[in-house]
């Protein structure tokens, strides 16, 4: 994960219903909402075919593929 100190506040809009679940899975997870957010952000990414590795941009691994 991230650096606190790479993290800058963000805004986005949710559907009530949809934020209120986050917030419940997050506290589950006993993770703090930004935490829970970002990872479930990354696994998504990562089913759709796209990599990320800590420090480098996002990349997708059908572009990767395709240049190999």
């Amino acid at each position: 994960m991230s650096h606190d100190s790479d993290r800058q506040p963000k805004t986005i809009r949710l559907d009530d219903r949809i934020h209120h679940q986050a917030r419940v899975a997050a506290v589950t997870a006993r993770k703090n909402m930004g935490e829970w957010m970002e990872e479930a952000i990354r696994e998504k990414l990562r089913r759709d075919g796209h990599s990320f590795a800590e420090g480098d941009q996002l990349t997708s691994l059908k572009t990767q593929r395709s240049t190999e």
